[in-house]
């Protein structure tokens, strides 16, 4: 007499005669306790595994300041999912929305600083005189490739 158990076709958690045309072999695993109890990883911890230059290619995407340290490029791609980009300025084309912050809030305005004519030193600042009292935020977009999984009901309290 064996003390191993004999593994019958009554034991096992799936129908080993169910043979799908799908490639998937995780189908038939079944998932553990922790696996069940466990949420997906905030996306702060997400953006922190991916290095420098990848966060600040994220954020040159979607037109947006790439500087700074690591803690600052997470903290601004995480506000930047949640309330979205100011987008370029109508009038010049080229320059970004910034807000001028009043401190009364309903008397706050968005104007365009303008943008460089050149990368040099010496190179010429052209200055716009775009101001509004509304601005229209572009949706950020995260790149597909980089696999991330965002809760929205934990980003969008």
């Amino acid at each position: 007499m064996s003390l191993k158990r004999n593994h019958n076709e009554e034991d096992l958690p799936y129908d080993p005669d169910d043979d799908d045309d799908d490639d998937s072999d995780d189908e038939h695993v079944p998932l553990s306790k922790k696996q069940k109890k466990s949420k997906a990883l905030s996306l702060r911890v997400q953006l922190n595994v991916l290095t420098i230059p990848i966060l600040k290619n994220i954020l040159r995407l979607n037109h947006q300041n790439p500087f700074g340290n690591k803690g600052e490029l997470i903290s601004r791609i995480i506000y930047l999912v949640r309330n979205g980009g100011y987008p370029s300025c109508p009038k010049c084309k080229s320059g970004r929305l910034k807000i001028r912050l009043h401190r009364r809030k309903n008397q706050s305005k968005f104007y365009c600083p303008g943008f460089p004519m050149g990368f040099r030193a010496g190179d010429s600042f052209y200055q716009c005189d775009y101001v509004t009292d509304t601005c229209n935020k572009q949706p950020f977009i995260l790149p597909s490739n980089l696999n991330l999984i965002i809760e929205f009901n934990s980003i969008f309290k």
